[in-house]
């Protein structure tokens, strides 16, 4: 096997992280979408840094965790992810 399963396992949460702050950001999309006119995407986007941040923040209270803000830059990136995915999706139906 070319990976470790250390590696693999580390992999698998990694993208998980990535995929539950994405769905974050997709939900605030929704959620700021009704009460924003403009920058919805942007203000869904920082609210979800911002919770990647806290969450970071919770972990260094928490014995045997560690808080790293790459893993902030990381969550960021699954929101950025798939809130470009769905505005091409979004914007190839409207065509």
């Amino acid at each position: 096997m070319p990976f470790s399963k250390e590696t693999v396992i580390l992999l698998i949460r990694k993208a998980a992280h990535m995929s539950e702050f994405g769905v974050l950001s997709l939900t605030l999309y929704y959620g700021f979408s009704h009460t924003l006119e403009k920058h919805h995407i942007l203000v869904s986007l920082i609210m979800t840094f911002l919770f990647a941040c806290l969450d970071e923040w919770h972990q260094t209270f928490v014995p045997g965790r560690a808080g790293c803000f790459t893993d902030c830059l990381i969550d960021l990136s699954g929101a950025i992810i798939f809130m470009t995915v769905f505005y091409l999706i979004k914007k190839s139906q409207s065509h």
